[in-house]
């Protein structure tokens, strides 16, 4: 499908224009190429194979006293034994901030498609390669998809405090703002997959919930209602994140904002693609397919 690997991965929340560095771990990765799983390890070498080449040399060009300074800077940045990723924000999108990061470092740009318009994202990868071409060097593009959005219903007050080992109920009416006791979850999937001890995170997994009784089978409304106990309390706002760890939910982890983003990221040539919301081997199978 793709000329180059693709990598699929449950990635989080990464705030934008932040770096940060994976130093040595494995990830299944899918080479188009061969049709096979293999498992490599980022350590000393990124990934992708035009990044195993000559990781310390430096062919910048010494035309002038500015590229001989670039030249200088490669030379030292290449001598890292760990890799990073920079998210690419609105203060980091144009191509003389590229430059200072890639410069500084940076290795694999990440574009976020939870925000921005795709000829944003044109805009970015155009700078990038043009990086590429000016110093010689491969760089590396993330297209991170969004994934399904799971989360709570509004409040009557907009927000609310949930204290440790207070109950607390979800459901699926819609038309009645959430309160101290009570939220909307408008996702049935989720209120009817949930049992007796599954888990509920929720923003971001700042708060902790268990289930105590699950929803009737087939119920609909108002009376499908999931019953949990706190675990780890605080303060639950409008449209928070919901998670739900020890269950598998029967949904697919491409909307059709994801289709549409996927295939403007690979008409773009970027090099690796982040799924979110992985819950099984099929996932990475519906991507591919």
């Amino acid at each position: 499908m793709h000329k180059k690997f693709m990598l699929f991965l449950e990635i989080g929340i990464i705030p934008m224009s932040v770096a940060f560095t994976f130093s040595s771990f494995s990830l299944p990765v899918f080479t188009p190429r061969s049709s096979k799983f293999v498992d490599i390890s980022i350590n000393k070498h990124l990934l992708s194979p035009k990044f195993r080449k000559s990781h310390l040399s430096c062919t910048a060009s010494s035309r002038s006293s500015d590229a001989s300074s670039s030249a200088s800077n490669l030379l030292t940045r290449w001598k890292k034994f760990s890799k990073q990723i920079a998210t690419v924000g609105p203060a980091s999108s144009s191509y003389e901030m590229l430059e200072t990061l890639f410069l500084a470092g940076i290795d694999i740009f990440r574009l976020n498609f939870s925000h921005g318009e795709h000829t944003e994202k044109a805009v970015v990868v155009d700078h990038i390669r043009a990086l590429e071409r000016k110093f010689n060097r491969p760089i590396a593009i993330l297209a991170d998809l969004q994934g399904p959005k799971l989360r709570v219903a509004n409040f009557i007050n907009g927000h609310v405090e949930l204290k440790d080992g207070q109950d607390f109920s979800f459901d699926l009416d819609a038309d009645c703002p959430g309160d101290e006791g009570r939220v909307s979850m408008p996702h049935p999937e989720i209120i009817q997959t949930l049992q007796a001890g599954d888990t509920l995170l929720l923003d971001d997994g700042k708060l902790r919930l268990t289930v105590l009784r699950p929803a009737p089978p087939a119920s609909q409304g108002a009376a499908a209602r999931v019953d949990c106990r706190v675990e780890n309390g605080g303060a639950l706002s409008d449209r928070k994140g919901v998670n739900t760890p020890s269950i598998t939910l029967p949904i697919s982890p491409l909307t059709s904002k994801d289709r549409a983003d996927l295939a403007v990221a690979l008409a773009l040539g970027v090099d690796w693609v982040a799924l979110s919301f992985v819950q099984r081997a099929g996932d990475v199978a519906e991507l591919r397919a």
